[in-house]
């Protein structure tokens, strides 16, 4: 990563300016988030993405690059047989390719994202734009669904536009509201990136 140290976001002191939810939802936006824990056999949990892993859509490194990372794991069947794990480096990338992936037999057991809630990051300008640092340790992951996403912002990630996470739903507000976004759940995260 290059640039320099901008703003070391501490939510604390943000003050949120506004609250936009998208309105209405999409039939992809439904379909993504039914998608999402049919397969209760299985118990997966995130695992650390620090040594090397490399995003199977783009190729590049993860620890490597801005934003936020995602690690989902889907089976096949009712047996839950194991159909692989998916790793990206960032939102929008593992939206269209769960899209895509998605079919027949598969099902995904469980998905996580980087929660900006759980980690202190830094906010770096590079490219004339501001990114919000990269962290991949097995403990700066949630479960995708239960997260808000700030979209549609002046941040980029490390394919450009992206969706930011956020637990707290106040945290996640003030920095939409900083950097120009609106806050979004899950369940309208495709509508964001699929229309």
């Amino acid at each position: 990563m290059t640039g320099g140290v901008i703003d070391r976001h501490e939510c604390g002191s943000c003050r949120s300016r506004r609250a936009v939810l998208l309105a209405g939802g999409s039939i992809a936006g439904a379909a993504l988030a039914g998608c999402l824990g049919d397969d209760d056999d299985a118990e997966v949990s995130p695992t650390d993405l620090s040594d090397g892993v490399s995003c199977d859509v783009c190729g590049m490194v993860v620890a490597d690059h801005f934003g936020p990372a995602v690690q989902a794991f889907y089976s096949n069947g009712p047996a839950g047989s194991d159909a692989g794990t998916v790793v990206t480096d960032s939102v929008r990338e593992f939206v269209v390719l769960h899209e895509e992936k998605m079919g027949g037999d598969t099902r995904l057991q469980g998905a996580f994202v980087t929660d900006y809630s759980m980690i202190e990051y830094d906010v770096i300008t590079a490219e004339h734009a501001p990114h919000l640092t990269s962290h991949v340790g097995v403990n700066d992951f949630a479960a995708i669904t239960e997260l808000s996403f700030v979209v549609e912002s002046e941040l980029r990630g490390a394919m450009g536009e992206d969706a930011f996470p956020f637990s707290d739903h106040d945290e996640g507000d003030a920095v939409a509201a900083e950097f120009d976004g609106v806050l979004v759940d899950w369940d309208k995260l495709a509508s964001v990136f699929l229309e």
